[in-house]
């Protein structure tokens, strides 16, 4: 047996992160699975052409065979999604952190050759994701055995899954052979998932415009391949058809596309697993490609010289580190009386040494951060009527750069002074652990301000002016504090865990992953549960489950019934027609169910003030007249939308706060 393939299989399974891996995938998939299976056995067709609409009677073959392939769907699709995003970022730490802590040069020595190396680690990971594929066994048997799903269907989607883990194996190995840092590789890894996405997305949704333009028909089948080549839309389009649709300007459908999308990833897993052999012997480059650059090394002479004069005159002790390429204009603007919080925004503006991933993900945040700001200056110059759309446009594009900018500037605060060995300097200096815990909270936000506030300075010229249209100040105001509370706690939440964690990559992966897990998987679980849907009904008398509910329902005819004193009689309940006064008093009844519906679903909507997303998006939709032809105007009234703006304020304020009081108590406790 290849002793590297066994020393990584032994360790992943030695680590109890694999074993909570394996625990959380499977509660995941299990919850998903039942919510699944209740909702298609608890859904009743209704037959519409009546007034008023009558159930359908169903056989329990037909129930079952619904109930399975809605369990199929489910299961399949979180299949692919969690093996695409867990095979790069599963890889992408592997070479990167043996080369940081002087064991990859070990390697190179041993009689194993490069290609071997590269296949004990391939094979060891994809063993390690076979056996948590075997975890979903049950549960795809549990679907065939319902019916409604084939043998060819199952094994279509292992192949989607089997060769999207594969192609993420390749890639996270290439990653991880050309990165100094694990926390590069990381970030590599996220922002290719990231940008893989977008491209499927926007290369599937708005290739209808380039057919306008008049640039062929060849634009249809290559929008097509982009599209298709994600395994999450492949598969949701293979499972869910009549919900994701079809791909039908290129006249590309899910069917034709898979032999070619899988042979597109192996393809893709084969060209990173043989850069990855290529790139584990050979050694890192002195600079970046910023280093050849001759206008920057002009610049950095230039600049050296200044700075040597200066230190002549001054008898300053300035210099400039090894790895440093260049200081960006900010850094003559920053000048603040606390040093450690001088240092530390100041360090946020040098541009140093860093692998070509790392390169892209910060030039696709600046590319994204220059186009919000064009578009928004546009608005604001040229397009006076839409002004106030830009508005959102901000609010969004502020939350998501700073989500990404404040979280991984904090994950490194605390752990990258330990990794550094300047730690110990400030727990001996003046400084007291309140004044160290604001300081490390502070820098990200500080620096995040630095790097966006050309944004919030359009943001505020978005104001309504003489005849110009735009947003009231009190809806600005209020989607800035949203942002601004989110920011602050994620720079808390950085800190804490950059605080606990032992490198600087763990606390960048974990700190990223608690992210996702509150704002995406949360709410996810939260709507699967309808836990803020059980709450609404409670909160107006009800128990159940909003969507289980049916108006003709002796339930819900009993709660009307307590609640106004009026006993409603079944319809056709003797086979006979009803009379004017029955027909009268169940349009009161329905008129009263409908109403209390409505209620329930706006609350419902109202209970999710915790979530930032939610938020902005009722912000977003403020004015807009959401209409549905069952239950009217679903339109949140402004005072509603306020009320959830201060409470998510409130909630965000209490949760900072909560953090840093958990962050300074532990340094208390390692400094006493």
């Amino acid at each position: 047996m290849n002793p590297l393939f066994r020393r990584e299989f032994f360790a992943r399974w030695r680590d109890r992160r694999s074993h909570l891996l394996l625990l959380a995938l499977s509660l995941l998939l299990a919850i998903a699975a039942y919510r699944s299976y209740e909702n298609a056995i608890n859904f009743t067709p209704l037959n519409i052409r009546v007034y008023p609409a009558t159930p359908i009677a169903e056989s329990l073959a037909t129930r079952a065979s619904r109930a399975g392939h809605a369990l199929f769907s489910t299961l399949a699709i979180g299949n692919v999604g969690i093996w695409f995003v867990l095979a790069p970022l599963l890889l992408a730490t592997g070479v990167a952190r043996e080369r940081e802590r002087g064991l990859l040069e070990s390697l190179q020595l041993s009689p194993m050759r490069p290609a071997s190396q590269i296949m004990a680690r391939t094979l060891s990971a994809l063993s390690y994701l076979a056996i948590l594929q075997f975890v979903t066994l049950p549960i795809y048997f549990v679907a065939f055995s319902f019916g409604g799903v084939s043998e060819d269907e199952i094994l279509r989607v292992w192949e989607i899954v089997a060769a999207s883990a594969f192609c993420g194996v390749g890639l996270g190995l290439a990653l991880s052979a050309q990165s100094p840092r694990p926390s590069s590789a990381l970030f590599g890894a996220v922002a290719l998932l990231v940008v893989w996405s977008l491209v499927s997305i926007f290369g599937g949704n708005f290739s209808l415009w380039l057919w306008f333009l008049g640039l062929g028909r060849w634009v249809g089948g290559i929008s097509g391949t982009l599209y298709f080549i994600h395994p999450l839309i492949l598969v949701m389009s293979l499972c869910e058809p009549l919900n994701t649709g079809s791909f039908a300007w290129g006249k590309l459908f899910p069917e034709e596309a898979l032999p070619w999308s899988l042979l597109g990833w192996s393809v893709i897993g084969v060209l990173g697993l043989v850069k990855a052999t290529r790139d584990v012997t050979r050694p890192l480059p002195p600079t970046g490609w910023a280093g050849h650059n001759t206008l920057i090394q002009k610049w950095r002479k230039r600049r050296e010289d200044r700075l040597k004069a200066q230190r002549e005159k001054r008898r300053a002790t300035v210099s400039v580190e090894g790895a440093l390429l260049a200081d960006l204009p900010f850094d003559r603007l920053i000048r603040f009386k606390n040093p450690l919080l001088n240092r530390e925004v100041k360090s946020r503006f040098r541009l140093r040494r860093a692998s070509a991933w790392v390169w892209t993900g910060r030039a696709v945040i600046f590319l994204a951060g220059a186009c919000l700001w064009v578009m928004v200056f546009f608005s604001v110059f040229f397009d006076p009527p839409g002004r106030p759309g830009a508005v959102p446009l901000v609010l969004w594009g502020e939350w998501l750069l700073g989500m990404a900018l404040v979280g991984t500037f904090a994950a490194s605060s605390f752990a990258r002074e330990r990794e550094a060995g300047t730690w110990e300097g400030i727990r001996l200096s003046l400084m007291t652990s309140g004044e160290v815990t604001r300081t490390k909270w502070a820098s990200p936000l500080v620096a995040f301000a630095f790097l966006s506030c050309p944004l919030w300075l359009l943001l505020f010229a978005l104001l309504p002016v003489g005849s110009w249209s735009g947003v009231p100040f009190r809806w600005i105001l209020l989607g800035s504090l949203v942002v601004v509370s989110s920011l602050c706690w994620v720079s808390a939440l950085g800190s804490w865990i950059s605080l606990r964690a032992k490198s600087t990559a763990s606390a960048t992966c974990w700190t990223i992953g608690v992210l996702l897990a509150l704002l995406v998987a949360a709410p996810y679980v939260a709507e699967n549960l309808s836990i803020s849907n059980r709450i609404a009904l409670w909160r107006y008398g009800m128990s159940g489950e909003l969507s289980n509910r049916v108006y003709d329902s002796p339930q819900s005819r009993e709660i009307y019934a307590q609640q106004t004193g009026i006993q409603i009689p079944r319809l056709y309940s003797n086979g006979k027609m009803p009379t004017p006064a029955e027909q009268q008093q169940w349009a009161r009844y329905y008129e009263w169910f409908r109403q209390k519906e409505l209620n329930v679903r706006l609350f419902q909507r109202t209970l999710c003030f915790w979530s930032p997303i939610d938020v902005l998006t009722e912000l977003q939709n403020r004015g807009r007249n959401s209409y549905s032809p069952t239950y009217g105007s679903l339109t949140l009234d402004d005072e509603t939308i306020a009320t959830m703006a201060l409470l998510h304020i409130g909630l965000a304020g209490i949760g900072t706060l909560t953090l840093l009081l958990a962050v300074n108590a532990r340094l208390k406790k390692h400094s006493d």
